[in-house]
């Protein structure tokens, strides 16, 4: 299972969809939570869930949410947890992204092997590189190169300190019974559940 969080994506959601559904091992299912957004991200997400072939796409749009991007993640985890024996019992991983991101065509299957060949692994992401091109004024250039320092600051950390942060671009998990309690309480507060706060630790060597 796949979840997008979206606010005003119109310019990446499509790529974003599309790199889901050019996966070696696509996804059964992607869920789409368009927050607080006044663009037109809503209507690309639907027109990508109504083409043939496409993995099946759920889309919700939220556009009064006062948690904005936790409140959006809790949405699309509860909808899910609804499930005869909630998230755990119906999908076994989880991946969570922005809508700006585009993943490696082969990102859903190596992070498969990679779960499957170690059960005391939870959860792992993937190195993030700054895509250019979409953005047209200075200001959009400026936050493009805060982020690609932003994703350079995280691999200097995994490579030269061990430490790893699972980046809320892309994070791939194994779902967990107490999930459904997590996300209930968060939902309450506007908090973020696990799968959307940074969680850090240290890679075992």
């Amino acid at each position: 299972m796949s979840e997008h969080r979206t606010r005003n994506e119109e310019a990446g959601v499509l790529l974003a969809l599309e790199s889901l559904a050019a996966q070696t091992v696509p996804p059964d299912l992607i869920v789409v939570v368009v927050n607080n957004s006044t663009d037109r991200t809503e209507e690309f997400a639907r027109g990508f869930a109504a083409r043939p072939g496409v993995p099946r796409t759920v889309v919700f749009d939220l556009p009064h949410n006062p948690h904005k991007k936790a409140g959006a993640l809790n949405h699309g985890i509860d909808w899910l947890n609804r499930a005869p024996g909630g998230l755990a019992a119906t999908a076994k991983y989880l991946l969570v992204m922005d809508a700006d991101t585009s993943l490696h065509p082969s990102f859903l299957e190596r992070a498969r092997n990679v779960m499957a060949s170690d059960r005391r692994v939870g959860g792992l992401s993937a190195t993030c590189l700054g895509r250019t091109g979409l953005w047209k004024n200075l200001w959009q250039r400026y936050l493009l190169g805060m982020q690609i320092m932003e994703y350079g600051r995280y691999a200097r950390g995994r490579y030269r300190f061990g430490i790893h942060s699972m980046s809320g671009a892309g994070s791939f998990y194994r779902p967990r019974p107490c999930w459904p309690s997590c996300a209930g309480a968060a939902r309450c507060s506007g908090r973020t559940t696990p799968t959307s706060s940074r969680t850090t630790r240290r890679r075992s060597r």
